[in-house]
């Protein structure tokens, strides 16, 4: 697999990097930087169709000079999901934290619960496959191995 990786945090994206080497795939990375301009955003949405799956983080600041960090790695999902591409965020989450905390919180609750008890029905609708899935802690290897769930489930070879 070719898998593209983003996030604002350069340590995270060099511990991705090498996690998903050691698993046998190609990866890319996008390291979001405050005072990025839209078209970098640009040329990285651009590029995401030759890639096989994605990995964001949730929160960072959008490039474009959009002040404050935002949930901004929905848009990437959401791109992803456009392209049919399997999506996974990866995200450091905890209550009482002011990065992602009760102001994102919703998102998990609200969302990714709702996904996790419809997996576990028996019947699941058909985009259920090209929904995103979540993993917290950033644990990189556990969302590589979501992506590559995903991926092969979606007919990836």
């Amino acid at each position: 697999m070719r898998i593209f990786v983003i996030d604002d945090d350069k340590e995270e994206l060099e511990k991705a990097e090498e996690i998903i080497k050691a698993r046998g795939h190609k990866v890319s990375i996008s390291h979001i930087r405050k005072g990025m301009e839209a078209y970098m955003l640009g040329n990285m949405l651009w590029r995401m169709p030759a890639d096989d799956g994605i990995i964001t983080d949730l929160n960072f600041e959008m490039p474009g000079g959009y002040s404050g960090i935002t949930p901004s790695g929905l848009l990437i999902a959401l791109h992803a999901i456009a392209l049919g591409k399997p999506v996974v965020i990866c995200t450091r989450f905890k209550e009482g934290d002011n990065h992602h905390g009760a102001r994102t919180s919703w998102i998990y609750d609200g969302y990714f619960r709702a996904l996790d008890y419809i997996s576990r029905c028996e019947k699941k609708p058909d985009m259920f496959l090209r929904w995103p899935d979540w993993v917290e802690k950033k644990n990189w290897e556990l969302a590589c191995k979501r992506l590559e769930n995903k991926f092969v489930a979606l007919g990836g070879q």
